[in-house]
C-alpha cells in the first residue's frame, strides 16, 4: 500500500492542524511499514517539537532551499500560511498496483520560483516507483532535499550506492539510488540519522531517517525505487 499526501491548508486556510507533508509518501510493502508519516507528538507544552514534527523537514517528501512548503508562523502553533496549493494531475488504482501524479506551488514565492511534481506508480505489491520533477527557470540552481522517514526497528545501511533497509520481521527492502530521466546518476550526499516518530499523541519514539541534499540545476527529474530484495529489476 502507498499513500501520497495532496491537501491544501484545510479549516478555511487557517491550517491549525495541518502539517508540510505536501507529496509525502507512506510505503506499506508486505505487511510491514517501510515509510511513515510522523505523527504529532505534542502541542503547547513543547512549541519547538511542535514546529518540528509538522515541518516540510520531518516528512517524506522535497524541501527546496531550506523553506518550508508553508510558511510556519512564529507567533502560532496552531496556524500555517497558505502557500503550497497543490493539484492532482491524474490518478488511477486496481489490486495490487496503481498511480498518481500530484504537484504543488509552494515554492513558486522563492526568488526563482520552482514546481515540483510526483509521480509515485505501485508496480506490485512490493515494488514501487517515484519520480520527482522539479519546474523552474533554466539553469538556476537549487538546493534540494529529500526525507525518508523509516518506520520503528527498520534498519538502514548503504551498500553500493543503494540503501538496504531491513524490518523488524528481518525482510530485505532496497532504496535505490537516484537517476535521472535518462538513466544518468545524481549527485547526492546521504545522511542516515535517528529521528522521532509519534505513534499517539505526548508519545515518541526513535527512528531511523535517511536524508539526501544535492545542488541541482533546473529543470530536472530524478527517479528512484523502493523495493523489496527479492523485486529486483
Amino acid at each position: 500500500m502507498v499513500v501520497v499526501a495532496a491537501t491544501p491548508v484545510g479549516t478555511n486556510g487557517l491550517g491549525n492542524h495541518k502539517h508540510n507533508d505536501v507529496l509525502a509518501l507512506e510505503v506499506h510493502l508486505g505487511g510491514e511499514d517501510i515509510l511513515i508519516d510522523p505523527g504529532t507528538y505534542i502541542y503547547t507544552p513543547d512549541p519547538v517539537a511542535r514546529n518540528a514534527f509538522r515541518s516540510t523537514r520531518a516528512h517524506n517528501t522535497v524541501m527546496i532551499d531550506d523553506t518550508e512548503q508553508n510558511r510556519i508562523p512564529d507567533a502560532s502553533l496552531f496556524s500555517l500560511d497558505s502557500d503550497a496549493v497543490p493539484r492532482m494531475v491524474s490518478w488511477s488504482a486496481e489490486p495490487d498496483r496503481g498511480a498518481v501524479c500530484a504537484e504543488h506551488n509552494g515554492y513558486a514565492r522563492l526568488e526563482r520560483p520552482v514546481l515540483h511534481r510526483r509521480t509515485v506508480r505501485l508496480v506490485h505489491p512490493r515494488q514501487v516507483f517515484v519520480e520527482d520533477t522539479f519546474d523552474g527557470e533554466a539553469g538556476a540552481s537549487h538546493h534540494l532535499s529529500w526525507t525518508f522517514a523509516f518506520a520503528p526497528g527498520c534498519r538502514v545501511v548503504a551498500r553500493e550506492r543503494q540503501w538496504v533497509v531491513t524490518t523488524p520481521r528481518g525482510a530485505e527492502f532496497l532504496l535505490t539510488s537516484p537517476c535521472t530521466s535518462e538513466g544518468l546518476p545524481v549527485n547526492v550526499v546521504s545522511n542516515s540519522m535517528t529521528g522521532f516518530v509519534s505513534p499517539r499523541y505526548g508519545v515518541r519514539q526513535e527512528a531511523p531517517v535517511l536524508r539526501w541534499t544535492s545542488e541541482a540545476r533546473v529543470p530536472l527529474s530524478v527517479r528512484f525505487q523502493i523495493q523489496s530484495a527479492d523485486a529486483r529489476m
